[in-house]
């Protein structure tokens, strides 16, 4: 397992850790589009399949780190995904947008950090299962101390206020998760 190259039965050589095949398809689908516009319908088409999930996080990392100034469009797709069809309920764009923010797969562009957040917390504002919710809530503590004081709190204050009951008893458990001393949180458990 140690051998990252293997000669298959058929004569041909490839790679045998699947992580590093998912690596190397990220970096085709990135470098070898013919401009902006087919780079992000590839992004588009395999952000919505948790198959092709690892190439989505790595796709966006390598574009993070080697075209910055097209990383926005990024964000656009998670937000695109979740306009449409079966995921303006299931949220597939969302989750995606918490794991590319706990990967820091767009670093070190903190406003595009701050709009992944945006994006993924809203996934709070609707009834979920206990699942799911502890496994989004596990994407938010793998976010370092900055991002949970400097966006994560903020944005979860300002959402408060306006999503409804599932939406305040999912915050004061990802409250209860990541910043349990909160005075928002206590406030949130009295209004309950």
């Amino acid at each position: 397992r140690l051998v990252l190259i293997v000669e298959s039965p058929a004569d041909v050589f490839g790679f045998e850790l699947r992580s590093i095949q998912e690596f190397f398809a990220a970096c085709y689908l990135v470098d070898t589009a013919t401009d902006t516009e087919q780079r992000y319908r590839r992004f588009d088409a395999i952000a919505r399949t948790s198959h092709w999930r690892n190439v989505a996080l790595f796709f966006a990392g390598r574009v993070g780190r080697n075209s910055p100034g097209e990383a926005s469009n990024v964000v656009e797709v998670c937000r695109n995904v979740d306009r449409s069809g079966v995921d303006s309920f299931v949220h597939r764009g969302a989750e995606l947008a918490l794991e590319l923010a706990a990967d820091r797969a767009l670093e070190p562009d903190r406003v595009l950090q701050r709009s992944l957040l945006e994006h993924g917390l809203s996934v709070f504002d609707f009834k979920l299962s206990s699942r799911s919710r502890s496994s989004f809530i596990d994407f938010i503590r793998r976010l370092p101390f900055e991002d949970i004081r400097d966006h994560v709190l903020p944005i979860l204050n300002e959402r408060f206020s306006v999503v409804g009951q599932s939406g305040r008893m999912n915050i004061c458990y990802l409250l209860t998760a990541v910043k349990p001393s909160s005075p928002r949180l206590r406030d949130a458990l009295l209004d309950i």
